[in-house]
């Protein structure tokens, strides 16, 4: 019952009943039979319930009290049977009109119903095309970025130095990533545990060659995957750097050993590429998409270069000491001669010879000697000013080119011979000790413009003054006669 009186439209017919029911005994008991004053009074009631209760109540009171007043009217002319009749053919058209709103209340809850399915199917179309406009946008963006991408990793795939792998990038980044406020590109071979190499740094404000790595950029080295982070407030970690905000995208460097190109051979990390932005949700997906590819690109780029730079080493320099090899000592001795020439500076061309080289191999063995033509080749490097040549001439013979007039470039020569003749090699003896050595240098020096014009002429009176040391004792060295 209590659930049944919760209906607006049970409750309204209750309390018309009840409110009919009460008028009834009222009217009966008073025995009115004033047809006009019954009226108005029904329809004072009726305004009454429809205001306070709602249509439901003033339909059925006017129903009520309309079988009631007919009945009266025809209770005193008519039969009984008249009088039901009458009544009947009252609530008749009360019942269809009752039964009428009843349709009309579900057309409109089937309209609604057809509304609500509307509004979702024009909410998921609408969804759909801004999902389709997503995709042109980034179907355009990638487009946009297609033929610098291309640019970029021709460059790169070309590249023979890692001074053109850096330019290649800085030329290309901005116009690939143009969200981009701050960039790095790291490699973490052959430094410190948290250290890295920094090959590049955008903007060209950042010095330091050391990049010190945090708990993002170890994630990325160590599971060899990139990252992305839209906003560093609200990714659940303060792994990035100190007070840092915004977004932020990192791509590793992988590239497969020699011993193991194969496309299904397991790569390892070299480094990794970092963009960062101070403004949260700059940097999306597709940036990092973006970033990969370079990455990729930018490793296999920087293993070449490693690999050019080796067999450049070897084209050019003696595989034992490190030193030049003669004919590029050649090429560039002429190319640093003609500067000479130019500028009107002197140089000072010194050719070395280690003394008794001959008689070391014979007693200490070849080892020995490769000892000693190592050392000889580090303490010569070290003596050496930036832009003068040292070389391996042949055999135990070394060649050094220094921008020095023959007085300067003796005192130097004679401080490289007291050096060498310092060191001490130990070499295990017959009987097994190790034994000390000591081992020295006789050196000759032409100068130009004093001695020579040309690199030959230099190399000729070089070379004799090489000789006349020898003659007078060795382990000196002596200069060139002047012309």
């Amino acid at each position: 019952m209590h659930a049944l009186l919760k209906s607006p439209r049970i409750r309204g017919v209750a309390v018309a009943a009840m409110v009919f029911g009460v008028e009834f005994i009222v009217l009966s008991g008073m025995e009115v039979t004033d047809f006009t004053g019954m009226l108005v009074l029904n329809t004072a009631v009726i305004l009454l319930l429809i205001f306070r209760f709602g249509y439901t109540a003033g339909a059925a009171m006017l129903l009520f009290s309309g079988y009631l007043l007919l009945s009266w009217s025809l209770s005193a002319a008519y039969s009984p049977l008249a009088y039901w009749i009458a009544g009947l053919a009252w609530f008749l058209p009360f019942t269809y009109i009752y039964k009428q709103r009843d349709v009309v209340r579900t057309k409109r809850v089937e309209h609604i119903f057809a509304r609500e399915r509307y509004d979702e199917e024009a909410n998921e179309i609408e969804y759909r095309a801004r999902e389709m406009e997503d995709r042109l946008v980034n179907t355009r963006q990638w487009r946009d970025r297609i033929a610098p991408l291309c640019n970029l990793a021709e460059d790169l795939l070309t590249a023979l130095h890692q001074d053109e792998v850096v330019v290649s990038l800085t030329n290309n980044l901005p116009e690939l990533i143009p969200h981009m406020e701050n960039f790095y590109c790291y490699r973490t071979e052959g430094v410190h545990e948290g250290e890295a190499a920094l090959l590049l740094s955008l903007p060209e404000g950042d010095t330091k060659k050391v990049y010190r790595l945090d708990e993002l950029d170890r994630t990325c080295y160590q599971e060899g995957r990139p990252i992305l982070i839209e906003d560093m407030e609200h990714a659940g970690s303060r792994a990035g750097k100190p007070q840092m905000t915004g977004s932020v995208v990192i791509a590793p460097l992988l590239v497969r050993t020699q011993a193991d190109m194969s496309s299904s051979g397991v790569r390892h990390t070299i480094g990794a590429m970092r963009v960062e932005n101070r403004k949260a949700r700059l940097l999306d997906r597709s940036d990092l998409d973006v970033l990969n590819i370079i990455s990729d690109v930018t490793a296999r780029s920087l293993l070449n270069t490693d690999l050019y730079r080796e067999t450049e080493h070897l084209a050019v320099r003696d595989a034992l000491t490190g030193l030049l090899l003669r004919h590029i000592f050649f090429e560039r001795a002429t190319q640093a001669l003609s500067r000479a020439k130019r500028s009107g500076a002197s140089v000072s061309l010194v050719m070395f010879d280690i003394d008794d080289f001959k008689r070391l191999n014979d007693t200490w063995g070849h080892a020995a000697g490769d000892l000693v033509l190592k050392k000889l080749a580090e303490i010569l490097q070290e003596g050496l000013n930036p832009g003068e040549l040292v070389c391996r001439y042949g055999g135990e013979e070394m060649a050094i080119l220094v921008q020095n007039d023959v007085l300067r470039a003796t005192r130097r020569v004679k401080r490289l011979l007291a050096n060498f003749a310092e060191h001490a090699f130990a070499f295990p003896g017959e009987s097994g000790n190790i034994e000390e050595v000591h081992v020295t240098l006789s050196g000759g020096i032409a100068a130009y413009p004093l001695h020579a014009e040309e690199l030959t002429g230099l190399i000729q009176q070089a070379d004799r003054a090489l000789y006349r040391a020898k003659k007078l004792g060795k382990k000196q060295v002596v200069t060139a006669r002047r012309r």
